[in-house]
C-alpha cells in the first residue's frame, strides 16, 4: 500500500508520521521536531522533503477561476546547504562594482503568484530577474481558465498572455489602490505578506528547496480553510500517502537549483578551489 509514497521503505510507525505532520503544521524547525519526536535530525530532514515532494501534485492540479489577482514576488538567492566546492560565489555578501543595481536584480528569484476569488493559490518559480512574457506564459498556461478576469499591475508581461488565452485583463496602476473599474490587488498583496511570515518561521530556505516550501504554503492555506484544526494531520497524511511521489534520500540532497546559479554569478569569476 505504501509503494512509491512518502512512507515507502519507512520503518517509522503511522503514529510517528502523524506527530511529524503536526510538527509541520506547527512550523517547528527540523531540530525542534527531531527533539520532540526523539529522531535523528537527518531522518526528520528526509521526512520533511519527502512530504514537500508530495505537495508538488497539489500545485500541478491547481486551477484558477473567476477573478484572479496575479503578481510576481522576488526572493534573494539562498545557497544554504551548497557544498564549498560547488559554491558559485564567496560565502560572504559581495558588492558589485559601481554600487548596487537599480530595480530587480538578476540575483533574485522570480516567483509567479496568483489567488482567485475562491481562495485557490498558486506559486511557481519561473526564473531570475524581472518577470517576462515567457515567464508569465510558463507559469499560468492551463492554470487560469478561459473567460476569467486577470487582475495585475501595469507590467506589459501580462498583456500578451491575457490576449493569447482569451482572458480579460484588468490592470491597476502603481501607487493606486484600485483601477477605474474597481479592481484591486489587495488579496495578492495580503497573500505575499502571509508568505513572508510563513518563510520567516524558518532559518533561511535554500533556493533549491524553495518551490517545495511554496507548495507547502499553498497546501497549508487550503487545509486551514477547509479542515478543522484537530483533523489536519490525518487529512494531510491521507493526501500525501495517496501521491506517487517517492523520492530517494540521495536525490533530495542532489536536488538542482531552479535557476542556473553559475551563470547568474559568472561576473564574480569565483573559483571555490582558491578559497581557504
Amino acid at each position: 500500500d505504501t509503494t512509491n509514497t512518502v512512507s515507502n521503505n519507512s520503518k517509522l510507525t503511522f503514529e510517528i508520521w502523524i506527530n511529524f505532520l503536526q510538527c509541520m503544521i506547527d512550523k517547528l524547525s527540523i531540530r525542534k521536531t527531531a527533539a520532540k519526536l526523539e529522531l535523528n535530525k537527518n531522518t526528520v530532514f528526509a521526512m520533511r522533503h519527502k512530504v514537500l515532494n508530495a505537495f508538488e501534485s497539489f500545485r500541478e492540479n491547481t486551477e484558477l477561476l473567476g477573478e484572479v489577482q496575479a503578481d510576481e514576488k522576488y526572493e534573494s538567492i539562498n545557497l544554504k546547504g551548497t557544498r564549498k566546492e560547488k559554491m558559485p560565489r564567496a560565502s560572504k555578501p559581495r558588492k558589485s562594482k559601481g554600487g548596487s543595481k537599480r530595480g530587480i536584480s538578476s540575483h533574485q528569484i522570480c516567483i509567479a503568484s496568483a489567488i482567485d476569488e475562491y481562495d485557490n493559490t498558486f506559486f511557481e518559480i519561473v526564473g531570475n530577474g524581472p518577470i517576462t512574457s515567457d515567464m508569465v506564459t510558463e507559469a499560468f498556461s492551463n492554470k487560469i481558465k478561459e473567460d476569467s478576469i486577470m487582475i495585475t499591475d501595469c507590467k506589459s508581461s501580462y498583456e500578451k498572455f491575457a490576449k493569447d488565452n482569451n482572458i480579460k485583463l484588468e490592470q491597476v496602476k502603481s501607487g493606486t489602490y484600485k483601477n477605474s473599474n474597481g479592481y484591486t490587488l489587495s488579496e495578492i498583496n495580503g497573500l505575499h505578506s502571509n508568505l513572508d511570515l510563513f518563510l520567516g518561521s524558518f532559518v533561511g530556505v535554500s533556493t533549491k528547496h524553495l518551490q517545495g516550501y511554496l507548495d507547502w504554503f499553498s497546501y497549508q492555506k487550503y487545509l486551514n480553510y477547509a479542515v478543522e484544526v484537530l483533523q489536519q494531520p490525518n487529512i494531510m497524511m491521507n493526501y500525501i500517502i495517496s501521491q506517487n511521489s517517492y523520492i530517494k534520500i540521495e536525490d533530495i540532497y542532489k536536488k538542482e537549483f531552479p535557476v542556473d546559479i553559475y551563470q547568474i554569478y559568472a561576473e564574480y569569476n569565483f573559483n571555490p578551489s582558491t578559497q581557504i
